[in-house]
């Protein structure tokens, strides 16, 4: 699984339903990108696409039951080594470095589609 992927599940499990372009918006990856790798969360059976109900010409992506496993497992996998990579840091810590990254995320998201 590449990063990416993660992240689109992950987008799925906080946000719901989404469209292609809303993934891409929110993760800033070029559209044409996004194509290649929901093609391959949809052939792993790990998201679904569903018409839209209000415009039916539209599709959404889920992600499915499989979908959520493989994030529960995914997690487990790597709870350890941050465990002991961030050991040294208090959850408020944590939840400080979190928020952080994230600004510095959003920073780059925002300069990318100026």
């Amino acid at each position: 699984m590449h990063m990416l992927h993660g992240a689109i599940l992950y987008n799925l499990i906080e946000f719901g339903a989404s469209s292609q372009r809303e993934l891409s918006f929110r993760l800033g990856v070029n559209p044409s990108e996004m194509v290649g790798l929901i093609d391959f969360l949809e052939d792993e059976g790990w998201v679904q696409r569903v018409r839209d109900d209000i415009d039916r010409r539209k599709n959404n992506l889920v992600i499915t039951e499989l979908g959520r496993k493989i994030i529960k497992e995914r997690e487990a996998q790597l709870d350890k080594p941050t465990k002991v990579f961030f050991g040294a840091l208090s959850a408020e810590e944590l939840e400080q470095l979190s928020n952080l990254l994230m600004r510095v995320v959003e920073d780059r998201r925002s300069k990318r589609q100026s």
